[in-house]
């Protein structure tokens, strides 16, 4: 396959002449029902003076009809082709670092207190979520946020990066998935969907059969006081009997059918992401096992969903204001309430792994889209052996990677721990996010940015967005050493540690903040952990002298020249030499 900017900008291509043949069809055609309209007209005001026969006013009558149908045809057709333009620009967007503010934040599944995801803006605007998420439904969102919120397993994570390998190239099918619908998009929370589907409400066995009785007693009856002389009271004593049990079967008619009526969209959307990847051949065992879930006794999910939502939307159709008296007559929601829970009593058991299914395949095609987008990023090596970080060539993969500056990082079972210096603005912060990020990258199953990556399956931590909190009375030192309570008590897993500090203990003073820092760095060294750490203080750069070996200084730096700050964005070794704080203070006019 081409370059995936070639790919989109020939499908944009093909797609644009499409809509520019149909909008001309289009014009045609309300020319052609206007002409025939007019033509209609005047037969007509013949066919009034008595000039022509009826047979006349058909011909245009029935071309007019025919216009029309093709017409919203048309119309139709050019909606979808515009949506997939539309799909086709927002990956150019992407491609092109425009797609900040574009896509779907996750803001929804923001954990407070998470270990790193407000650090390395897994959330948000601008955030990884947004960058990587092209699913369409909330199962696959919540599959997504949870697979970047806790890293998986080695077995696991070469299972996902095969499937988004074997999904890679198929924009078709990314297509379909993201034109499907209309402008659908679903608002039901699987685990909302979940629960309705295994609840165990008991529907009377007595009440299914009184209301068949009831509804032909009804029709029944009606029709004898219509046509016979059997007056209006046997209709009404029905009707009363009817009121009868459905009072009795209220309850059970509301634990069936209570929110069910508000699922209708969104179960065709579901539906229609479900039978997309029915339709598709993998070859791949774990791409068959997923798919293998979408079915329940023979038959599919996508079926049965659909029997549901056929269901759902004949329960409603006791809305309209023409029907409702004879659902009212029919007991219409009583029988339409067991055919739903006989529904749920075959299939309800089944919609969790349904949906767990549809959530994982929207998921690995979310990554898969971003691989697709990005062909250099390769995927991670991840290793069944600890404490390994090897990055080679890392970029940050929410910045513009044509301006973007990357570096190698190397952390291993002797050198462990990296303590970094350097001044304002020179690229401390966006190193520790470039590792942090591509961690969380490569414990999802996705490619990396950077030339390689090879890794141990750690456990993540950060803290490097700490705020101080006026509701709870917290000052910024007092949530930075809660929070780095919390990464230490991760280090005690069986899995290795990384943690990733941004200016350690920068709220207090110089010495206490050295005292704080070696015992914190020892305590995870003794930890086996591995990490790095970044400083503006250079006492704390003395750390690397108790620690020979085991803590590696490095450093950012910069250069000002006419008046202006220049940063190389490189990794340098040992200990920076230099500040920029009062050329920076000065660049901005304060007295220094």
């Amino acid at each position: 396959m081409s370059s995936p900017v070639s790919e989109y900008e020939s499908r944009l291509a093909f797609r644009r002449e499409q809509v520019a043949t149909l909008e001309k069809t289009e014009d045609r055609l309300a020319t052609g029902r206007l002409l025939c309209f007019i033509f209609g007209v005047v037969l007509g005001i013949y066919l009034f003076r008595g000039q022509l026969p009826l047979l006349y006013l058909v011909i245009p009558v029935v071309i007019f009809i025919a216009l029309v149908a093709w017409h919203l045809i048309c119309q139709d057709r050019i909606a979808v082709i515009r949506r997939v333009i539309q799909f086709y620009e927002q990956g150019m967007r992407r491609m092109r670092h425009e797609w900040i503010g574009d896509g779907n934040s996750g803001e929804s599944y923001r954990v407070i207190d998470h270990v790193y995801a407000r650090d390395l803006d897994i959330f948000g605007e601008g955030s990884l979520f947004e960058l990587l998420c092209t699913a369409r439904t909330p199962a696959g969102e919540s599959t997504l946020a949870q697979w970047l919120l806790s890293g998986a397993e080695r077995d696991e994570i070469q299972r996902r990066q095969s499937a988004v390998e074997a999904l890679r190239d198929r924009v078709d099918l990314r297509e379909d998935l993201g034109v499907m619908g209309n402008e659908i998009r679903s608002q039901v929370h699987p685990d909302s969907l979940i629960q309705w589907a295994e609840s165990t409400e008991i529907f009377p066995a007595w009440v299914q059969g009184a209301s068949w009785v009831c509804g032909i007693a009804a029709i029944v009856t009606g029709l004898g006081w219509a046509f016979a002389d059997w007056g209006p009271i046997p209709f009404f004593g029905v009707i009363l009997v009817e009121y009868l049990v459905g009072l009795s079967a209220q309850r059970a008619v509301e634990g069936v059918t209570g929110g069910v009526s508000e699922l209708a969209l969104e179960l065709n959307l579901i539906a229609l992401a479900i039978e997309r990847f029915e339709k598709e051949s993998f070859e791949g065992n774990c791409l068959q096992q997923v798919t293998q879930n979408l079915s329940s006794d023979g038959v599919t999910a996508s079926r049965a969903i659909r029997r549901l939502e056929l269901l759902v939307s004949w329960l409603d159709a006791k809305r309209n204001q023409f029907f409702a008296p004879i659902a009212i007559v029919l007991m219409w929601d009583v029988h339409l309430s067991f055919f739903i829970q006989r529904w749920r009593g075959v299939h309800g058991k089944r919609v969790k792994l349904w949906l767990s299914a549809l959530g994982e395949l929207e998921a690995l095609s979310s990554l898969a889209c971003f691989s697709f987008e990005n062909p250099s990023y390769p995927f991670p090596v991840i290793l069944d052996e600890p404490q390994r970080f090897e990055g080679n060539e890392l970029g940050h993969p929410l910045l513009n990677q044509q301006e973007c500056v990357r570096n190698s990082v190397s952390l291993t079972a002797t050198e462990k721990v990296w303590l970094v210096s350097g001044s304002n603005m020179s690229g401390k912060s966006t190193l520790l996010r470039t590792v942090g990020l591509n961690t969380v990258l490569a414990l999802s199953g996705a490619p990396v940015c950077g030339s390689s990556l090879t890794l141990s399956c750690v456990c993540l931590g950060a803290s490097i967005q700490v705020y101080d909190s006026l509701h709870t009375g917290t000052s910024r030192f007092y949530a930075e050493i809660s929070h780095l309570k919390s990464l230490l008590e991760l280090s005690q897993k069986e899995q290795t540690f990384l943690f990733l500090i941004d200016e350690i203990f920068s709220g207090t003073n110089s010495h206490d903040r050295r005292i704080g820092a070696t015992a914190l760095i020892k305590e995870f060294i003794a930890r086996e952990s591995l990490g790095l750490l970044t400083t503006h203080d250079l006492e704390l750069t003395k750390i690397a002298e108790d620690t020979v070996g085991v803590v590696r200084n490095v450093h950012f730096q910069d250069q000002f020249a006419d008046g202006k700050l220049k940063f190389d964005y490189r990794v340098h070794e040992g200990v920076v030499e230099r500040s920029n704080a009062i050329e920076l203070m000065r660049s901005v006019g304060l007295p220094v």
